[in-house]
């Protein structure tokens, strides 16, 4: 028993002898942790005083960042808007000097988005793949145009810059069909429906409101994009600064609105506007001329506003500068109260150097039947006596002049001029806008028409036979008369003549008396070119040739571009210019030994290099423009292109030339007669009239519906 317990006891105090080795080693890693984690809690205190001066500094980087970032954007905000006035001051003085100006729409323009994305493909394809996918977009035809504000225009791959006194943009007719599901027959629907459909009514705009909230978020996550310059009707009154045109024209200054660019671009809606959009803007005018009328009544009060009606906006679309200035016009007349005042319309047509009388009717018929305006309204110009053997009184007749514009004739038989209409083009007298504007609906509707007629006079006149439904009447002059029934088929016609190959002009002559007496007149043009024509390929790969009129419309254009260049390069004069030290004198009286004097403007140098381009001669359209080439006339370069559509060369050729017209000089000066003179030439008109020759003071000038003594 002695034994086994003392074995024991030698067990377990080997166990306690290890037991206590194992314990001290414990205790020893316990002082090591303890000492560790003492040091880690130090460190830790350290890091966090360290991080929270960290963030500290990090908070006070931020803050400083927004302010510099926020300091950075208010400048350049501030330098933007300083290049923008300057811009306008630059506009404003070549307004001044006599300047010509430009406007430029663009459709399809690129963002900003666009933009970057351009950039990113840009530099991936210089440092990865330099080989087919850059020849690829070197070979690529199409460019990068976007509006940076509302007088510049910038070409993304190159940046180029276009300063124009008017820059927009406007979405393409795709876009558009996005934008709303609005059109013109459900507005008059919905005005012409009874107190039953006004439930359906309020469903409509309820969808319509959905619709708007939906395109506000699209808006609200495109924030990133940036905002194009896109002008409404209104917005376009007041850039293109049409209240001083329409001062200048009832001062008597000639005024020119030119549509310029590759055909697709929108020049006709530009100019012209859409059918729509034009009933549209007419009931806004309406519109706020009731509302003025009945605020001056005193129907609303000073906090009540005035709001455009539901219904009678068209995003995207316009109504033309032709129905913004006629409204303008009349409502100038109007606030001025100007009782004294006459107002003629003419359209013409000019093709295969032709001019097309567009408004001309056959002798016994009344043009208010035909166009539906009021009252006795009457045309003149033109030497209508044709016979008419149908016995019609115009109501499905159609009569037709076209005057002779072959090269080489003198400048005094010029039928139309910008600067002035003669006697040989009909004018018709409107006595508010709406009559001015079913006046040239009228006129649109027989562009083009005159083709068939020409067509089969010439082939009766070959053949030596007669046609019932075709009258020609030759005058000494060179001007024919062809006469056709509204929706007859005429045999002889050929199939390959194309319509919209030529250019229109309406033109409004404005006659009026000031305060003082003086009889002021002006012509007001609208100039719709047609854009170069392009070839069309079939899927056979046979090319379509180009008829004469399209060679024609190409030649007009090209002379026109020739004008452009060649009147802008021309340098100002300066006092110095005669100084000894310019030893380049000698080249420029190399070059227009004839043209470069001292003594005489820059708008007569402009005129003189004008009249030496070859085509200023034999293109009637360049007759016509001549008065905006250095001379009496201002002109505003309407230039539209399509970024999606046109090329790459087109697009740059247009802007380019819109830029350059604005360096072109006129000497516009008012037409202005005496009340003497004026007097004189009111008795010689009554003498020659047949009328009563009596003082001059006895005679009447008709305004619409006022007959005043002068």
């Amino acid at each position: 028993m002695y034994e086994a317990a003392e074995q024991q006891l030698a067990l377990v105090s080997r166990k306690t002898q290890h037991l206590r080795g194992l314990l001290q080693q414990q205790i020893d890693a316990l002082k090591q942790l303890r000492q560790e984690r003492t040091a880690a809690v130090n460190e830790r205190d350290e890091l966090r005083r360290q991080l929270q001066q960290a963030e500290q500094r990090a908070a006070l980087a931020e803050s400083t960042h927004q302010e510099a970032e926020e300091c950075l954007r208010k400048t350049a905000e501030e330098f933007a808007a300083t290049q923008l006035l300057q811009k306008r001051y630059s506009n404003t003085l070549a307004a001044l000097d006599r300047r010509q100006r430009s406007l430029v729409r663009v459709v399809g323009a690129a963002t900003q988005q666009e933009n970057s994305t351009l950039n990113e493909s840009t530099s991936k394809l210089e440092k990865e793949e330099k080989g087919k996918e850059e020849k690829e977009r070197k070979e690529s035809t199409a460019a990068a145009i976007t509006v940076t504000d509302e007088c510049t225009v910038v070409e993304l791959e190159r940046r180029r810059t276009f300063v124009v006194d008017v820059a927009c943009t406007a979405p393409s007719l795709r876009q558009r069909m996005g934008i709303g599901n609005y059109s013109l027959s459900s507005n008059i629907n919905t005005n012409s429906i009874s107190s039953n459909g006004d439930n359906n009514n309020n469903n409509n705009n309820n969808n319509n409101n959905n619709n708007n909230n939906n395109n506000n978020n699209n808006n609200n996550n495109n924030n990133n994009i940036l905002p194009l310059v896109s002008l409404t009707d209104e917005e376009l009154f007041s850039a293109i600064q049409m209240d001083q045109v329409i001062e200048d024209v009832l001062s008597g200054v000639n005024t020119v609105f030119l549509s310029f660019g590759p055909a697709g671009g929108g020049k006709t809606e530009m100019l012209f506007g859409t059918k729509a959009s034009i009933v549209a803007y007419e009931g806004r005018q309406q519109f706020s001329r009731n509302a003025g009328l009945s605020a001056s009544r005193g129907r609303f009060s000073s906090s009540s506003t005035v709001s455009t009606p539901a219904g009678m906006s068209h995003e995207g679309s316009t109504a033309g500068l032709l129905s913004i200035f006629t409204h303008g016009l009349f409502n100038s007349l109007v606030s001025q109260a100007v009782t004294h005042f006459n107002i003629r319309c003419s359209f013409a047509e000019f093709a295969m150097n032709q001019t097309v009388d567009l408004l001309l009717k056959h002798s016994g018929g009344r043009y208010s039947s035909a166009f539906g305006i009021g009252g006795n309204s009457i045309y003149s110009g033109g030497n209508s006596n044709s016979n008419n053997g149908n016995g019609n009184n115009g109501k499905s007749a159609v009569m037709m002049k076209t005057i002779s514009a072959v090269a080489g004739g003198e400048s005094h038989i010029m039928p139309i001029s910008c600067g002035g209409v003669s006697e040989e083009v009909t004018s018709v007298k409107v006595e508010n806008a709406d009559e001015a504007m079913q006046v040239f609906f009228s006129g649109i509707e027989r562009l083009g028409r005159w083709r068939s007629a020409v067509t089969t006079n010439n082939t009766t006149n070959n053949n030596n036979t007669n046609n019932n439904n075709t009258n020609t009447n030759n005058t000494n002059n060179g001007s024919s008369y062809i006469h056709t029934r509204n929706g007859d088929s005429i045999p002889g016609v050929s199939a390959t003549h194309t319509g919209g190959v030529s250019h229109a002009v309406f033109t409004l002559t404005v006659e009026s008396f000031n305060t003082k007496g003086h009889y002021r007149r002006a012509v007001v043009s609208f100039v719709d070119l047609c854009g170069p024509p392009t070839t069309i390929s079939t899927t056979t790969t046979i090319v379509t040739p180009k008829t004469a009129e399209e060679e024609w419309v190409e030649e007009s254009i090209q002379s026109l571009c020739d004008a452009i260049a060649a009147t802008s390069s021309i340098k100002r004069h300066t006092s110095h210019k005669n100084n000894l030290h310019h030893n380049d004198n000698s080249h420029n009286r190399k070059s227009n030994s004839d043209i470069d004097n001292s003594t005489i403007s820059d708008a007569q140098r402009a005129a003189a290099v004008f009249d030496r381009l070859p085509g200023s001669h034999s293109n009637c359209m360049m007759r016509f423009l001549r008065p905006i080439f250095g001379g009496n006339a201002k002109a505003v370069l309407v230039c539209c292109v399509d970024a999606k559509q046109h090329t790459k060369e087109q697009l740059l050729n247009s802007l380019s030339y819109a830029y350059f017209f604005k360096r072109i000089q006129h000497q516009a000066t008012p037409y202005d007669i005496p009340p003497e003179l004026q007097r004189l030439n009111l008795q010689m008109n009554a003498f020659l009239s047949g009328g009563d020759d009596s003082d001059g003071d006895n005679e009447n000038y008709s305004s619409g519906n006022i007959i005043n003594n002068i």
